[in-house]
C-alpha cells in the first residue's frame, strides 16, 4: 500500500495534468503555490459574464471574469480542496457554498 505522501504526490501530478488540459478561452489559471507538477494552490479565472449587483436604478452590474483560489490542503486527497471566491458574485448562496 502506498504511503499517504506518495498518494498525495500522485494525485497532485494527475490534477496538474488535468488542469493543463482544461486551460482555454473560458478557464485559465496560474500556480500560486508549489512547482509543476505538484501544485498546491491555483488561482483560477473563469471568463463568463455574470451579474454582480444592481446599480441605483436597479439595473444589473456585470463582470466578465470571476476568480477563485483553489487550495489543496496537506491532507489532500483525503481532505477536500478549499475554494475561495475572490471576485464579487450576486448570488449569496453560491458565495457561501464556495467559501467553506
Amino acid at each position: 500500500m502506498p504511503s499517504p505522501q506518495t498518494l498525495r504526490r500522485l494525485r497532485l501530478s494527475n490534477d496538474y495534468a488535468y488542469m493543463c488540459a482544461i486551460k482555454g478561452n473560458v478557464i485559465s489559471w496560474v500556480a500560486l503555490k508549489g512547482a509543476p507538477p505538484f501544485i498546491e494552490e491555483y488561482g483560477v479565472t473563469i471568463n463568463v459574464k455574470t451579474v454582480i449587483g444592481l446599480d441605483e436604478s436597479s439595473q444589473p452590474i456585470f463582470r466578465d471574469k470571476q476568480t477563485v483560489v483553489v487550495t489543496l490542503p496537506a491532507e489532500y486527497p483525503s481532505r477536500s480542496p478549499r475554494f475561495i471566491m475572490t471576485s464579487d458574485v450576486l448570488a449569496n448562496k453560491i458565495y457561501s457554498i464556495l467559501n467553506y
